[in-house]
């Protein structure tokens, strides 16, 4: 997942493993919000749930199973 800091600009990404990791704890705990820290300038970013969710890598099985329904 690629952000960009509001207040330098500056593109970082999250790799998937952490982006896993992070909605696991979200959805235990309740939150609605991950704050991750920009590596240039140190300011907190604070990225949607939904956001995490909509980048969040897939399961295989459902992979197989939508290149398997758009072959029908």
């Amino acid at each position: 997942m690629q952000i960009r800091c509001y207040r330098c600009n500056w593109n970082f990404a999250i790799k998937n493993d952490e982006i896993a990791f992070v909605l696991e704890a979200l959805e235990e705990s309740g939150g609605n919000h991950y704050d991750v820290r920009c590596p240039r300038c140190r300011t907190i970013n604070k990225i949607s749930l939904e956001q995490m969710r909509w980048a969040a890598p897939r399961p295989e099985e459902e992979e197989e199973a939508e290149q398997e329904e758009g072959q029908d």
